[in-house]
């Protein structure tokens, strides 16, 4: 069975879904996420053995209430995300915080050709601009 909780009314009224793990449908609804109504709800199902949930300590508490034998896993969503965010941070510790791209050593020049002259205005511009933009820059140092 997985337990997680829902929005009544987001930010303001919350509730506790029960959802059976194998056909994936709600079994029940409370209308609080307390742990004495979430347990005493559980404890009308003494026969389960394994519980998904999230993280939130009041649905363990609250299975732990119920019964102490009941096996906790981490639900799918939840498991993982944190798959992800400690893959993320992983990665992230292992690149450098910035990586620097050295200038290309041979730029491409793009011969200007008759052809041009059938572009319009705007890119025979465009293609100009393109040129200046790979165009080797030359740094020049006067004394």
């Amino acid at each position: 069975m997985c337990i997680d909780d829902f929005a009544l009314c987001r930010r303001v009224d919350y509730g506790t879904i029960m959802v059976d793990s194998q056909s994936h449908k709600i079994i029940d609804k409370i209308h609080s996420r307390t742990i004495d109504d979430v347990a005493a709800w559980l404890k009308l199902y003494p026969h389960l053995t394994i519980v998904s949930r999230d993280g939130a300590t009041l649905y363990k508490n609250a299975v732990i209430e119920a019964n102490p034998n009941i096996q906790h896993v981490s639900d799918r969503f939840h498991l993982l995300k944190n798959l992800t965010d400690y893959a993320k941070k992983a990665i992230q510790g292992l690149l450098p915080s910035k990586i620097i791209l050295a200038p290309p050593e041979d730029t491409i020049e793009i011969p200007i050709n008759k052809a041009i002259e059938h572009y319009t205005d705007f890119d025979r511009n465009k293609l100009v601009k393109v040129q200046e933009v790979n165009a080797p820059s030359v740094n020049t140092f006067e004394n």
